[in-house]
């Protein structure tokens, strides 16, 4: 039974570092996206804070 438990936590923790690391490669992309349209000046830099202190507060 206890090892069971230990089993299932570790599934769990393996699970939980996957998902996160999906999320921190998206964030990034969205993250150099933006950047990208700023450099070829399709949006104003203050539309990318929001989409950049997100990337930052992933990471």
């Amino acid at each position: 039974m206890h090892v069971d438990l230990r089993l299932e936590r570790h599934q769990l923790v393996l699970k939980n570092e996957v998902t996160e690391g999906f999320g921190r490669v998206e964030t990034w992309i969205v993250s150099i996206a933006a950047l990208a349209l700023v450099l070829l000046r399709a949006i104003d830099f203050l539309w990318t804070l929001p989409i950049l202190a997100l990337g930052i507060g992933r990471s």
